[in-house]
């Protein structure tokens, strides 16, 4: 028992420290409405733990300096996010101008100039700083469909491998898998995270891992051998 809450404290320390040098405001918003989930999914115990987490590492990032505070406190600034603003205007009109079949993967920067040079305070053009968005220029609004089904299957299937399962090992580890795809959607509303390989490899073996859990839940439930 002593192990395993020192291993706890350790991963959370690291944890926060990770998130407080990353300075990426969308995993922030992702990571406290995940923690938020997970309290609201646990036993009265560990939903105070899971909130007195909320607590501490909010404190941490506005007690971290003045740069660290600062970038935390732009969450709510409009005027510190209309470059943001304006590289989600101008992928909007991208997709307007190519609405069902998208401009293909590999053409985003043959045909970007031309509507970002409309919205000149865009702070960057290597993506849409948004998974739906990105997808949608990309591949139109069949794309689309597909992402959100694919996306909505996996977190349906996930929730209920949580929900089915008995075992409190098991349980936490389905939470634990079915909450970091979702931290991972909604840091997707802010970021292209699915551009980057090294995310992207790491979100698909967390999927991996969740539909493994649901088939053994499924498994379970039908009373068949979990080793096939």
């Amino acid at each position: 028992t002593v192990k395993r809450r020192l291993c706890l404290v350790l991963a959370w320390f690291f944890m926060s420290l990770a998130l407080l040098f990353s300075l990426t405001r969308g995993v922030w918003v992702a990571f406290s409405v995940t923690l938020f989930l997970l309290a609201c999914l646990s036993s009265r115990r560990q939903f105070w733990s899971a909130l007195g987490c909320v607590v501490v590492c909010g404190t941490l990032f506005l007690s971290a300096g003045p740069g660290i505070r600062e970038r935390a406190l732009s969450i709510l600034d409009l005027n510190a996010n209309i470059g943001r603003s304006q590289i989600w205007l101008a992928n909007l009109d991208m997709i307007r101008e190519s609405p069902v079949t998208g401009w293909g993967f590999g053409n985003y920067r043959h045909y970007r100039d031309e509507f970002y040079d409309r919205y000149p305070e865009a702070d960057t053009d290597a993506h849409a700083h948004n998974n739906l968005l990105q997808v949608s220029v990309d591949m139109g609004l069949v794309g689309l469909l597909a992402f959100a089904f694919l996306n909505g299957q996996i977190l349906f299937l996930g929730g209920q491998a949580f929900k089915r399962e008995d075992d409190g090992s098991f349980k936490s580890l389905t939470l634990g898998l079915w909450l970091a795809c979702i931290g991972f959607s909604i840091g997707g509303l802010t970021q292209y995270n699915w551009g980057d390989a090294e995310v992207a490899i790491i979100w698909w073996c967390v999927v991996g891992l969740l539909l493994r859990m649901w088939c053994i839940t499924h498994w379970r439930r039908d009373g068949r051998s979990l080793s096939r």
